[in-house]
């Protein structure tokens, strides 16, 4: 949370789109090899990996970054996370 605390303090007030990127390693929840989910697909995946990205939207939104300025995403089945990314 650390980067989304950067980003708050750094980035608020401008029109900047910020972009949630979360790599579940080597096939976790979601079988399917480097599928990538959007948020109105996250509903399919676990609970602990939705509310991480629930807690860094409440973090941008309460500084003032508007919903569809923020966009998360999913990476499942990835052997190494950097090359994932």
């Amino acid at each position: 949370m650390r980067a989304v605390d950067f980003v708050t303090t750094t980035l608020s007030g401008f029109d900047f789109k910020i972009n949630l990127f979360h790599v579940i390693k080597g096939g976790g929840k979601v079988k399917t090899p480097y599928l990538f989910l959007s948020k109105e697909n996250i509903e399919n995946v676990g609970r602990t990996d939705k509310s991480v990205f629930d807690d860094a939207i409440h973090r941008l939104t309460e500084a003032g970054f508007k919903l569809n300025q923020i966009n998360t995403q999913i990476v499942s089945g990835a052997q190494n996370i950097s090359s994932a990314i």
